[in-house]
């Protein structure tokens, strides 16, 4: 199969080279590290070219999607921004033409929702992050891509429960 434009495309060379593993033989956390900078990286590019200048754009896009209406201070939890800066978020996907901010629960919340052009955005987003996943995974089977999900959503849920104090 040849790669489309969007999957060559990618700056994934500003990600630390593979010999910072062979200095931390044992760093899991840091072969994580390295892998979240060239998902970044690579993602990154073809998600600014569409408008969302990161990832975490495209996240506050399907978290508003999924949950039209949400307040801003509910789409900063989400996202683990502060307050001040999921709304600094918030006016620039307004000023893109991607969300629009209406009325909320009471007069000091404003309820988020998406326009047309967050809705394209969004999907475009989504597609280019299928892209990243199989250039970055598509080394793996589904099987080890599973596995590895699993791991990964395991480990997540560990550190939420150690937030949290509880224990597991």
């Amino acid at each position: 199969m040849l790669a489309t434009e969007a999957e060559n495309s990618s700056n994934i060379r500003q990600m630390p080279p593979a010999a910072a593993m062979r200095e931390a033989p044992v760093r899991l956390g840091l072969r994580i590290t390295m892998l979240q900078l060239a998902i970044y990286a690579d993602l990154s590019p073809r998600l600014t070219r569409i408008g969302l200048t990161s990832p975490s754009r495209m996240t506050a896009l399907l978290h508003i999607n999924a949950h039209s209406g949400c307040s801003q201070s509910e789409l900063a939890q989400f996202t683990g921004l502060s307050r001040t800066s999921a709304a600094n978020m918030v006016e620039q996907l307004e000023q893109a033409g991607f969300v629009e901010r209406r009325a909320g629960a009471n007069a000091r919340t404003n309820a988020l929702f998406l326009t047309e052009a967050g809705r394209v955005a969004m999907d475009e987003a989504v597609e280019q992050s299928a892209v990243n996943e199989r250039r970055i995974f598509g080394i793996f089977s589904e099987d080890e891509r599973e596995t590895l999900r699993r791991l990964l959503e395991r480990a997540i849920l560990h550190v939420e429960a150690m937030r949290s104090g509880e224990r597991r």
